[in-house]
């Protein structure tokens, strides 16, 4: 058994060199440990409840083989893919180390304490999207369907593999499946790091979407523009409204005493104010 944990580990770390490799990054390996009930880690003493974990000071993967027995009694070839998850789900959160993301989420927890326990849901579902990245690459996925993901997820998530019946800060099963889902599904880093808006007002929207069109931008580059309006930021150059200067037909060539050059002259001109 430990042999073959160790061999999924290894399979995982070789994916995320070549994926940071991809990114211009140098990848640096964390390092497995094997126990059964409770482990010393740079972290603390593990409670038995804990199950495996990823301590970000030691950078150490605790993987707990007291599980597994189990794990393949129950649910026979979900189990293996229960414990191909488990670690990708460990590794996925050194990855989040390695890119300092908990880094970023961690200043706003600072700011607004009562954010806390949200972040913490996110940063758990984030790290299930690393892991299903992780996978992208090197599964067959003809092999591997929808409903075998969600076996997998579920499974971890009943057997408490990853956290004891009080804590409940990973996220709901159907929030992980989809988590694990998009990062498999895309294969890209960047689907687990970006931030999703979410409009309720199907009207609001509606509107929004057609305003976007008007202006010919993405519906994110208005959102952000509005954004920038309530924050009182200045906007980006590249966010300002174009300008549609009105054409004139007539022939004549340029008035005279108008520079090229002064922008707000063309315009009074060109709007019949002197």
């Amino acid at each position: 058994m430990a042999a073959s944990v160790s061999s999924m580990f290894d399979a995982t770390q070789n994916t995320w060199t070549r994926l940071f490799a991809s990114m211009g990054k140098r990848y640096i390996e964390s390092e497995l440990v094997l126990f059964r009930h409770a482990v010393e880690s740079g972290c603390g003493h593990s409670q038995p409840a804990m199950g495996s974990f990823y301590c970000p000071i030691d950078r150490k993967a605790y993987v707990d083989l007291g599980v597994y027995g189990e794990l393949r009694e129950r649910f026979g070839r979900t189990g293996d893919l229960v414990q191909a998850y488990v670690l990708a789900h460990e590794i996925g959160h050194h990855v989040q180390t390695l890119l300092s993301l908990k880094q970023r989420d961690g200043q706003l927890g600072a700011e607004q304490p009562a954010a806390t326990e949200r972040l913490s849901t996110r940063f758990e579902l984030q790290a299930d999207c690393l892991a299903g990245v992780s996978w992208y690459p090197r599964t067959t996925r003809s092999a591997l369907g929808r409903d075998d993901i969600g076996k997998a997820v579920r499974a971890a998530v009943v057997i408490g593999v990853h956290e004891s019946p009080e804590a409940l800060t990973h996220g709901s099963p159907a929030q992980r499946v989809n988590s694990f889902r998009l990062g498999f599904e895309s294969g890209q880093v960047s689907s687990c790091t970006r931030t999703t808006v979410r409009l309720d007002d199907e009207a609001l929207s509606e509107r929004a979407r057609r305003e976007a069109a008007r202006r010919r931008v993405t519906l994110t580059s208005l959102i952000e523009q509005g954004l920038r309006l309530v924050l009182r930021e200045p906007l980006k150059r590249d966010d300002r409204s174009r300008v549609a200067l009105p054409e004139c037909r007539a022939g004549g060539g340029t008035l005279p005493g108008v520079d090229l050059d002064d922008s707000a002259a063309l315009l009074d001109r060109m709007g019949g104010r002197n």
